[in-house]
């Protein structure tokens, strides 16, 4: 997964694969001496195998990711971003409509782009109505993982944590993982329905 992530050269996804070593660190520690051993050992050699057979393109990109983001990808998007807000201030209620986000930044700075986040899209588009609604989604998948057992509750919150940050730079919104994430987390984390028995015997 992490050498499919690299390939993309995405910045976003590469920022969320940050939040999903921090869950791998986790799982590190609660190991024993032995499989933190073996852990070490297949890192070290993966490491090794998925560095030696990145394409030099995307390498170049890699190691230039600094220059890449305080010279081209924050000013971008800031610019992006401040033609967004500049729409929702005149739409301010109800937005300007799904799909919309491009005319309209264009219309208002000249900006004929995506917005590269979702949460601005969704408030420019559906209003704070529609915003709020898709975060309460977003709340209900992470109330669901929270009750889950303790492995399983690791991982979605860190999936899910993994989606918020991935998604402050990028339309994920319109993404079928997105959907399918939400959709996951929410029906595991789901309490079981109890059914109760009748003592009427004519039920029986």
């Amino acid at each position: 997964g992490t050498f499919a992530v690299l390939l993309t050269g995405s910045r976003s996804a590469i920022a969320g694969l940050g939040i999903g070593a921090v869950f791998l660190m986790w799982v590190f520690l609660s190991m024993g001496t032995r499989e933190k051993l073996s852990m070490v050992v297949l890192g070290t050699v993966a490491i090794y195998v998925l560095i030696g057979n990145l394409p030099q393109g995307v390498r170049a990109k890699l190691t230039t990711l600094d220059i890449q983001i305080t010279e081209r990808a924050l000013p971008d998007r800031l610019r992006i971003w401040e033609s967004g807000l500049s729409v929702w201030d005149s739409n301010a209620a109800f937005g300007t409509g799904i799909g919309t986000f491009k005319i309209s930044a264009e219309a208002a700075g000249g900006v004929d782009r995506p917005s590269h986040n979702a949460y601005l899209t969704l408030l420019v588009e559906t209003g704070p109505i529609g915003l709020g609604l898709f975060l309460g989604l977003v709340a209900m998948a992470f109330r669901s993982a929270l009750l889950m057992d303790p492995h399983q509750r690791a991982l979605w919150l860190a999936l899910l944590t993994m989606w918020v940050v991935v998604a402050f730079f990028h339309n994920a919104e319109t993404h079928k993982h997105t959907w399918l994430l939400l959709a996951l987390a929410y029906s595991i984390g789901a309490p079981s329905p109890v059914v109760q028995r009748s003592n009427d015997p004519r039920m029986a």
